[in-house]
């Protein structure tokens, strides 16, 4: 979907928001389906987020697979779904006019658009920025260690990222008031925020390729190991989250450092990156992070891991190595933030096994991209490369997971820009690591792209509140399907159940079950499509 913006925001409602509402249950109580189509009914007109009404009576099908719900076994509360704010982002979002950035803000933090709440913050540069930086670059320049952090500045981020995050974030209040969203002591109504470093500073960290240490590439340990440097990242840290909640923004969650175990080593081009492996995590988090997070922040949830659920081992091994070098308890450690890479799609077993030994440690999916939009054309499509996330949200969330963050939601038509590089250089390579995003837009003919992420995603954010326990949903007896599914009970007390099919040209009979002897008949799902199923408990 591809819409020239001009004027008037009555067209960005009616034509991109094109399931842009608020309440969809009906007033007589029956049930209502959304669905999302690769081609169903035509290739030239799919099904986008479409809303048709179902019947639920007591007639028990023959014939088609039944999904049993019981909400009497509840699991997790799920927090939200969202995106990360980069500064590439910001540097997109800021060339394009009015109309197109109000379109942005209400697409994907609106009542009307995803209702996204959760977002994902990069505590400076990273592969999706147009620079190297960071907060205190006088060091790197100078060579003199400023141990105390004297020098510590967000001024990079007041000048473009803060100011879109701030749009953002009052459309996702106003958003959450629209839909009786109640405070929680787990955050504020709306946009919620968690935080990530990419690197510390070049002075804090090993030369690796280059001559002095440097924000991109990482060697093995990372870091220097000096007490003062140690001692001087968690004050920086502990800054980023003191300037960012004066300029408007309070954090609350933050995990210690992005794919700590697989982003180093790299050639012959790199991006700012640094190597822990669990020990070396658990023991800046004991003896520095930790300490300075609790004393100066202690509503801030900290997250461990932020890597894959499997890379070289199982991600439970590395996270038993932080938890043991952290003092072998929870006392700085509140959840585990995790990426999709690793195995990709196949790799749900290792949240499993996680959640059977830490069962209070709360799961956060922080991450998940898709490959350079101009490729997918190539040996697949962009809905099979889409699909991708239904999935993948699907495995999460039945494997304990508390929501879902995917990576940049607004991006070039290139899928870009990056900063991606020579070690020792702070010179951007065109056209290197790009990927796709929910929205891409065309900066010269101020045009935006909703790809078939942005539809796939609003399967889920637009009607799993913040708030929704996860309820029990199997297959009844005798039925085998290869569909997948989830399914929530909302605050507002609607059953949601979320029913996907891969498959390449079989369409699916499935029904579901209610506690009470009911049955919701439904359509057929079409091949590569997706439907939300909300029915009024």
């Amino acid at each position: 979907v591809v819409v020239q913006w001009q004027n008037k925001m009555a067209l960005v409602i009616a034509l991109v928001l094109l399931a842009g509402f608020s309440e969809i249950i009906n007033a007589d109580g029956s049930a209502t389906l959304i669905v999302s189509s690769e081609t169903h009914p035509t290739k030239e007109k799919p099904y986008r987020l479409t809303q048709k009404n179902l019947v639920v009576n007591s007639s028990a099908p023959s014939g088609t697979v039944v999904l049993e719900v019981d909400q009497t076994v509840t699991y997790q509360t799920i927090e939200g779904f969202g995106g990360a704010f980069t500064d590439a982002m910001a540097h997109v979002f800021s060339q394009l006019n009015k109309t197109n950035q109000d379109t942005v803000i209400q697409a994907l933090w609106g009542a009307q658009g995803q209702n996204y709440n959760l977002a994902r913050l990069t505590i400076g540069s990273t592969d999706f920025s147009v620079n190297v930086y960071n907060y205190n670059q006088g060091s790197d320049v100078h060579d003199t260690p400023d141990y105390n952090q004297t020098n510590f500045s967000i001024d990079h981020d007041k000048e473009l990222i803060i100011p879109m995050i701030l749009q953002a974030k009052e459309a996702a209040l106003v958003a959450a008031q629209s839909h009786n969203e109640k405070p929680s002591p787990e955050g504020p109504l709306g946009l919620r925020f968690y935080s990530t470093s990419w690197s510390p500073p070049g002075w804090m960290k090993v030369p690796y390729m280059s001559t002095m240490g440097k924000m991109r590439n990482s060697a093995k340990p990372g870091m220097k190991n000096d007490k003062k440097i140690f001692a001087s990242y968690a004050l920086y840290l502990s800054k980023y989250l003191s300037a960012y909640k004066a300029a408007g923004v309070n954090i609350t969650m933050m995990s210690i450092q992005n794919e700590p175990d697989s982003a180093d080593h790299q050639f012959p081009v790199a991006y700012p990156c640094c190597n822990f492996n669990g020990t070396e995590e658990g023991l800046f988090l004991k003896n520095y992070l930790g300490p300075q997070i609790r004393k100066d922040h202690p509503d801030i949830q900290i997250y461990i891991h932020e890597g894959q659920k499997y890379h070289d081992v199982p991600m439970l091994s590395r996270v038993d190595d932080i938890i043991a070098a952290a003092g072998g308890d929870y006392t700085f450690i509140d959840g585990v933030g995790f990426h999709w890479y690793g195995n990709n799609l196949n790799n749900y077993q290792y949240l499993a096994a996680l959640h059977d030994k830490h069962p209070t440690l709360k799961l956060m999916p922080s991450e998940a991209t898709l490959k350079d939009p101009r490729t997918q054309i190539v040996t697949t499509t962009p809905w099979k490369e889409a699909q991708k996330y239904a999935v993948d949200i699907i495995g999460d969330l039945n494997q304990f997971s508390v929501g879902w963050i995917e990576w940049n939601v607004l991006l070039d038509n290139t899928g870009g820009p990056t900063c991606i590089g020579p070690t020792g250089t702070d010179g951007c390579v065109p056209d290197i690591g790009h990927c796709d995003a929910p929205i891409l837009a065309n900066i010269k003919e101020q045009t935006l792209e909703f790809r078939d992420t942005y539809w796939i995603m609003g399967q889920f954010s637009r009607f799993i509140r913040r708030g929704s326990k996860r309820v029990s949903v199997t297959l009844g007896k005798q039925s085998v399907t290869t569909l997948q599914f989830t399914g929530v009970v909302t605050p507002d007390n609607n059953l949601v159940v979320v029913v996907l099919n891969t498959d390449e040209s079989s369409e699916s009979d499935y029904t579901i079950k209610l506690p009470n002897n009911q049955y919701v008949q439904i359509p057929s799902i079409p091949p590569h499509s997706i439907h939300t199923v909300i029915v009024p408990m």
